[in-house]
């Protein structure tokens, strides 16, 4: 009943399923997708006006702006996407035992609803409890790190909400978890890098 973490547009709560394999389910909350469609609505109405009035604005495309962020955002409400990400940087990062990524229970997953395979570890911002249980810092960063030049430079896919919470140390792994943000880079974006 009470939530193991929360955000804006869902909370996650602990779970087993009937043979006791432990899973975590995240539920959007009621009502969300209303919500975020006014705001969305309201945000490209007042990107429009600044444009109509700025040059600045026009400069930098804020109504193009405005709107990826908006398509970002709607791809968010659906966590059957968010599924969908899990499973392709599951399988991008496959080949390395250095890292996990949780298993997605499709059975019990729809736009709504995600179910996932719980992973027990240690956030990367819970830097005192890391040290204590004897990890190397420095070691983790480096994983870390590869994890990320893998993603971007061979993959074209990442992880795009990068903060420390959906970031840990699970044993020997780096596991990243919350799959709402992908990012992706076309075919000449990677030949530019």
């Amino acid at each position: 009943t009470v939530p193991i973490a929360s955000a804006s547009i869902g909370q996650v709560h602990r779970a087993s399923l009937s043979d006791g394999t432990a899973v975590v389910v995240k539920v959007q909350r009621p009502g969300i997708e209303e919500t975020v469609e006014a705001d969305l609505d309201l945000l490209q109405r007042q990107a429009r006006f600044l444009e109509r009035r700025s040059a600045t604005m026009r400069d930098y495309n804020f109504v193009a702006i405005a709107g990826e962020l908006a398509r970002s955002l709607r791809e968010e409400l659906d966590y059957q996407i968010e599924g969908r990400n899990a499973e392709r940087l599951r399988s991008n990062l496959s080949d390395d035992n250095r890292f996990v990524v949780p298993r997605v229970y499709w059975s019990l997953t729809s736009q709504r609803v995600i179910t996932l395979e719980y992973l027990e570890g240690i956030q990367l911002n819970q830097i005192e409890k890391l040290r204590a249980a004897g990890y190397d810092l420095s070691s983790i960063t480096r994983t870390t790190v590869d994890g990320y030049l893998k993603q971007v430079f061979v993959d074209g896919f990442y992880h795009a909400d990068p903060h420390p919470a959906n970031i840990m140390v699970v044993g020997e792994q780096v596991a990243f978890v919350d799959f709402g943000t992908a990012g992706y880079l076309t075919p000449g974006q990677k030949e530019m890098l």
